[in-house]
């Protein structure tokens, strides 16, 4: 089973993803470096988060690849790779959000889930927040996919490419 999780900060959701799901290989894409939502740029914190993340997956190294950089670049590399199950968790910023939605889509296998965690987050700095992306998302593919769970996350399930 193929796992990609766009979003890692300290591997908690990784850790839960390896442990539930005995026989994946996971991908985690995160930067691992300060993000404004934090509000805060502290590279001496992050690094601490990065030292938290290798220690919570430690246990399965063998079934984890780390992307150390941004999803843009993360889908601009990854040219054939495709997932079964992809959990989006990374920035909350409309246009991330979009992007990530699309180009997942593009990479999850037919029969493959979709999961967007903080769906109902808000944040009133923000105009757009990351329900509008996704809704946008779903609304253009909506003949592509099915709903299987509404709440503060999203889950979806591709049912044609």
């Amino acid at each position: 089973l193929a796992v990609l999780e766009v979003g890692s900060y300290e591997g908690r959701s990784s850790y839960f993803l390896l442990k539930s799901l005995k026989k994946i290989q996971l991908t985690c894409v995160d930067t691992f470096k300060p993000f404004h939502e934090l509000q805060d740029n502290n590279h001496k914190k992050f690094n601490q988060i990065f030292d938290n993340f290798k220690r919570n997956t430690s246990k399965y190294l063998k079934q984890l690849k780390i992307f150390r950089g941004t999803s843009h670049d993360f889908f601009k590399k990854n040219k054939y790779k495709k997932f079964d199950l992809i959990y989006i968790d990374g920035s909350h910023e409309y246009n991330y959000v979009a992007h990530d939605a699309n180009k997942a889509f593009l990479v999850l296998k037919k029969n493959g889930i979709l999961i967007f965690d903080d769906f109902m987050w808000e944040n009133y700095a923000q105009k757009k927040l990351p329900f509008h992306a996704i809704m946008k998302f779903l609304k253009k593919n909506n003949h592509k996919l099915n709903i299987l769970y509404v709440d503060y996350q999203l889950i979806i399930k591709k049912i044609k490419n």
